[in-house]
C-alpha cells in the first residue's frame, strides 16, 4: 500500500470495524478526541489483516491537514464530473473509498475555526448515494485505501478557499456576528449534556440534545447536524452520521414540551458555569431526572475542613474544568492520608491509611483530583511516593520497600482490574494476588507485614507499619458489574470508601488547570513528610506513631457512635452487617485526618468537631454503598452475568443481536462460562437463538423472550 510520506511519519492511524467504529490494533475503540488512542502506521498495518486490511487516518486541527469526502462521486469506475472538477481544482492526493462509490482528498490547510462542514449537493445521482461534500480537519477519520487517483498531500489553502467560498458563502456582516455569538451559546450549552453512552437510554439523550438544537436553539437540520456531530465525539461508542441524522429527524418530527426557541430567551446563567464552590449544583441531567439522593443527603460541611484537607478541595475545585466536589474532597483525603503515614495513631492504635475509589463517567472531571496530587508531590520532590499501578504484588511489595513502608497508588479504571480479580476461577492470578496483598497490606498497619517479592521466599523483605494508600477511579458502569455481594462483604472491598461522582457537571469557564500549586498547600505537605513522628530516626524496625488524644466529649461521642453501628449490624443480613462493619474504624481514621489537616503536628488532639465531620462523613459513604449495591450487585458473579446478558439483549430490542456482538460485548466473561450461560438461558427459553436473512450465509442472532414473535425462524 502506496501511503504518503507526510501521512506515514504521523501517529495518527487507526482501525476499524465494519460498522465504521474506530478502532486500536487491540480491538479496543479509538477517540477522535484522544491521540492516545491512536497509532503509527506500522502498528495499524502489523494487525490489518485481522480486520480484513481496514485503517484509517485520524485528523487533528494542529497537524495542518484537512480532508475532503466526496460522496456519491463515483459509478462503475466512472468519476461524476462535479467530482472530477473538484479534485483537478484541488490538485492534490486523492483517493477512492472503500465502496468505490467515494473520493477522499488530503491537502494540507485549515479551516476557520477549524469546524467541519456538510451540504448535499442537487447533482444527479450516478449511484445508490446522494452527491454531497464534507470537509474536515479535527475529530474526524477518513477511512484509507491507498487506491489513489493520484497527487500528493500539499499546500493547497488558496483551492480550499475557493472550494468554501463556493459552497458555504461567506454571509454578511451583521448576520456573521449573530451567527458567531449563537455558535458560542449552542456550544456553551452542548457541552452540558452528557454524553450519551451504550446501555444507559443513549439514545433517549441523544434525542434530546437533538430536540435542543432543533427546537430549543431552532436550527436548521443542517446546522444542528454539526454540532450534534461534536457532541457525538464524547459518546461511547459513537453513533454513525446516518444514526445522527436520523436522530434529528424524529426531533423535528416529534412534539416537544418545550415552546419553540426557549434555549434562545433562557438566562445562559442558567447552565453557565462560575468558580464551582456553589456545593447545590446539581447533575446536568435530562430535564425532569433529578439527581440522586445520595448527593442531596452529602455532608458538604467536610469540604470546607479546616486546614490543608480544606486548602487541597479548594484548590481543586478552582483548577478543574468539570469541578467534583465530592472527588475533590476524596483526593485531599488520600493526600492527607499518605503524608501522615506511620507519623500519628489514636488512643487504639489506629492509623490513618486509607483506600479510596471515586466513582464517575469518562471525562466527567473524576481523574483532576488525581492530577492535582500528582502535582503536589512533584511540587514538593517527592514524585516517588506515589506509582500509577502495579503489574503484581511482587512489584507492589518492591515499591513500598522503596519508599521505606509509605506509598500511594492511583489507580485509574480501577473496575478494570477488578473484572481480572472478581473471581477465584478464571480469574487472573496476579490480579488476586494483588488485591490479597492490599488487604494483607491494609491490616498490617500496626504491625509487621512479610512481603514475598521475590519467587525464592528466603528474599522475602519485612516492612514494618506499611502504610499503603489506594486512590483509585473507575466509571461506575465498569465497577459495579465486576462487584459481588460477597466481594463486598470482604475485607478488600468492605474497607473501601466509596466516593460517587456528579456525572456530567457544568464546565469551569474560569478553570487554571495548569496552575501552581500554593505555597499554602506545599509548605503543609513538606512539613508533614519531614515530621518524623516519634520514630528512631534510621531504624525502620522501632518506628513509632504519636499517639494523638481525643477530648473528654469527643471520645465519648466517637463510643456512642460505635455502640449504635454495632447494635445496629445485629439486624442486618451478612453482606450489609460486613459493609457497616467498617464504619466505625473509617470514622476513627477520618477523625485524626481531620485532626492532623487542622493544627497541623504542634498540640495535636482530637476534637468533638473532627469527630462530628467524620461521622457525617463515614455514614454518607457506607450507606450510599449499601444503597448502591441493593441498585447494582448481584448475589454471586453468575447472577451479575446472567443479569448482564439479559440486560444486553433487552436492550438490543425485537431485532435482537448479532451472536458476534453479543460475544464481544460480553468479552469479561471467560469464554466457556459465556457459552455455558447461554446455553442455559436458551434451554430455559429466556433467549431465542433466530436466523436473520442476509443474503447469504443466514446471521445467528440472539433475541430476548419479550420480543418473541414467528417472524423469524428458530434454530
Amino acid at each position: 500500500m502506496e501511503v504518503p510520506p507526510i501521512l506515514a511519519a504521523l501517529p495518527n492511524w487507526v482501525l476499524w470495524s465494519a460498522d465504521k467504529i474506530p478502532l486500536q490494533p487491540n480491538g479496543k475503540p479509538a477517540k477522535s478526541n484522544d491521540p492516545a488512542t491512536w497509532s503509527t502506521l506500522a502498528e495499524v498495518l502489523a494487525v490489518a489483516d485481522q480486520f480484513e486490511g481496514r485503517i484509517g487516518f485520524m485528523f487533528r486541527a494542529e497537524d495542518g491537514l484537512v480532508g475532503i469526502d466526496l460522496d456519491g462521486a463515483v459509478c462503475e469506475g466512472a468519476i461524476a464530473p462535479w467530482a472530477l472538477r473538484i479534485v483537478g481544482a484541488m490538485d492534490c492526493y486523492s483517493e477512492f473509498s472503500p465502496s468505490a462509490k467515494g473520493i477522499h482528498i488530503i491537502c494540507q490547510g485549515t479551516l476557520p475555526d477549524a469546524r467541519g462542514r456538510k451540504t448535499k449537493l442537487s447533482e444527479t445521482a450516478t449511484s445508490d448515494k446522494q452527491p454531497g461534500i464534507e470537509i474536515y480537519s479535527n475529530g474526524r477519520y477518513f477511512t484509507f485505501t491507498g487506491d489513489a487517483i493520484g497527487g500528493e498531500v500539499c499546500d493547497r489553502q488558496a483551492a480550499l478557499d475557493q472550494l468554501l467560498g463556493q459552497y458555504w458563502p461567506a454571509k454578511q456582516s451583521p448576520t456573521i456576528q449573530r451567527t458567531t455569538q449563537l455558535d458560542e451559546r449552542v456550544r456553551r450549552y452542548m457541552q452540558t449534556i452528557p454524553p450519551a453512552v451504550s446501555g444507559q437510554s443513549g439514545h433517549g439523550r441523544t434525542l434530546w440534545a437533538a430536540r435542543c438544537l432543533v427546537t430549543g436553539f431552532q436550527l436548521s437540520a443542517e446546522d444542528a447536524s454539526g454540532y450534534l456531530a461534536e457532541w457525538n465525539l464524547g459518546c461511547l461508542p459513537p453513533w454513525s452520521e446516518r444514526e445522527l441524522a436520523h436522530k434529528i429527524e424524529s426531533a423535528i418530527a416529534t412534539p416537544c414540551d418545550k415552546p419553540a426557541g426557549w434555549l434562545l430567551t433562557e438566562r445562559e446563567l442558567s447552565y453557565q458555569s462560575s468558580v464551582v464552590l456553589d456545593l447545590t449544583l446539581p447533575r446536568v441531567v435530562v430535564p425532569d431526572e433529578p439527581p440522586p439522593p445520595e448527593l442531596r443527603r452529602f455532608p458538604t460541611r467536610c469540604l470546607a475542613a479546616p486546614g490543608l484537607i480544606g486548602e487541597i478541595v479548594a484548590f481543586t475545585l478552582a483548577t478543574a474544568i468539570y469541578p467534583q466536589p465530592e472527588l475533590a474532597l476524596a483526593g485531599a483525603l488520600a493526600m492527607m492520608s499518605l503524608i501522615t503515614g506511620r507519623k500519628v495513631c489514636d488512643r487504639r492504635n489506629t492509623r490513618t491509611n486509607l483506600q479510596i475509589t471515586t466513582l464517575g463517567p469518562t471525562r466527567s472531571g473524576k481523574e483532576h483530583p488525581r492530577t492535582v496530587n500528582e502535582g503536589i508531590l512533584r511540587a514538593v520532590g517527592c514524585p516517588g511516593l506515589y506509582e500509577e499501578a502495579s503489574a503484581s504484588a511482587a512489584a507492589l511489595h518492591g515499591f513500598m520497600e522503596e519508599q521505606n513502608g509509605i506509598g500511594m497508588m492511583m489507580w485509574d479504571e480501577f473496575g478494570d482490574f477488578l473484572a481480572l480479580a472478581r473471581s477465584k476461577s478464571g480469574g487472573n492470578t496476579q490480579a488476586a494476588q494483588m488485591v490479597t496483598a492490599m488487604t494483607k497490606m491494609y491490616s498490617a498497619s500496626k504491625g509487621v507485614y512479610k512481603a514475598a517479592r521475590y519467587a525464592d521466599n528466603k528474599k522475602q523483605v519485612v516492612i514494618d507499619q506499611p502504610h499503603f494508600v489506594l486512590f483509585a477511579s473507575s466509571a461506575p458502569e465498569i465497577f459495579w458489574r465486576h462487584v459481588t455481594s460477597d466481594y463486598l462483604a470482604g475485607g478488600f472491598m468492605g474497607r473501601m470508601l466509596l466516593f460517587p461522582g456528579r456525572g456530567a457537571v457544568l464546565p469551569n469557564s474560569a478553570a487554571a488547570p495548569g496552575a501552581e500549586i500554593p505555597a499554602a498547600i506545599t509548605n503543609q505537605v513538606i512539613q508533614w513528610l519531614a515530621f518524623p513522628g516519634d520514630v528512631v530516626p534510621g531504624n525502620l524496625k522501632t518506628a513509632k506513631a504519636r499517639v494523638v488524644p481525643h477530648t473528654p466529649e469527643a471520645w465519648v461521642r466517637y463510643v456512642s457512635h460505635e455502640f449504635k453501628i454495632a447494635t445496629a449490624r445485629i439486624k442486618e443480613d451478612s453482606v450489609r452487617a460486613a459493609m457497616w462493619g467498617g464504619t466505625a474504624e473509617n470514622t476513627a481514621k477520618l477523625a485524626l485526618l481531620f485532626a492532623c489537616s487542622r493544627v497541623g503536628f504542634f498540640g495535636l488532639e482530637i476534637t468533638l468537631a473532627d469527630v462530628e465531620l467524620a461521622i457525617a462523613l463515614s455514614n454518607w459513604l457506607t450507606e450510599q454503598k449499601v444503597d448502591s449495591t441493593g441498585k447494582n450487585v448481584a448475589e454471586t458473579q453468575s447472577e451479575k452475568d446472567y443479569a448482564l446478558i439479559d440486560r444486553i439483549t433487552l436492550a438490543a430490542g425485537a431485532k435482537g443481536i448479532a451472536a458476534w456482538s453479543l460475544n464481544r460485548k460480553l468479552r469479561s466473561i471467560q469464554p466457556y462460562l459465556r457459552d455455558r450461560y447461554l446455553i442455559d438461558m436458551l434451554n430455559n427459553h429466556d433467549l431465542d437463538l433466530i436466523e436473520e436473512p442476509t443474503g447469504g450465509t443466514p446471521q445467528k442472532m440472539y433475541r430476548h423472550v419479550a420480543f418473541r414473535v414467528k417472524t423469524h425462524r428458530q434454530i
